[in-house]
């Protein structure tokens, strides 16, 4: 199984990941990660208003802000499950940590990999993921 560095995407690389999403071999565990930073956590300042016969349900426009969060995510290909994680930043650290502990979570049948398909961010990258990833050869 090729673990590509950090570069381009060439046609061998798109294929792969493709035939990834496509046809996985059984038993294997497919996660698509991903980061969603700086997200705003908001809240209302007024309750909704309640439903009635003629009305749906209707918010206030004014919020107050209480943050941001940065949110981490693993989509579980074959099942379709959602792992996801806030954390105060967006570093390597945090990053490698939510990664450890989604791959805890999934069980691959015996002696089959977990693929984890990424983009080309640093955080991605740092040595101490690179690390982790020599020690974790079924990822």
């Amino acid at each position: 199984m090729p673990q590509w560095t950090r570069g381009r995407v060439t046609a061998e690389k798109a294929a792969h990941i493709g035939g990834l999403y496509l046809g996985w071999p059984g038993g294997t565990v497919v996660l698509s990660v991903d980061e969603k930073t700086q997200v705003k956590a908001l809240d209302r300042t007024q309750p909704a208003l309640p439903v009635t016969f003629a009305a749906t349900e209707k918010r206030t426009h004014e919020h107050v802000r209480h943050g941001i969060t940065n949110l981490f995510a693993a989509l579980n290909i074959a099942t379709g499950e959602v792992l996801g994680e806030r954390r105060p930043s967006r570093n390597g650290a945090n990053f490698l940590a939510f990664l450890k502990k989604t791959v805890k979570t999934v069980k691959p049948h015996a002696g089959e990999a977990i693929h984890v398909v990424l983009d080309n961010i640093s955080m991605h990258t740092t040595p101490e993921f690179r690390a982790w990833l020599v020690k974790n050869p079924h990822v």
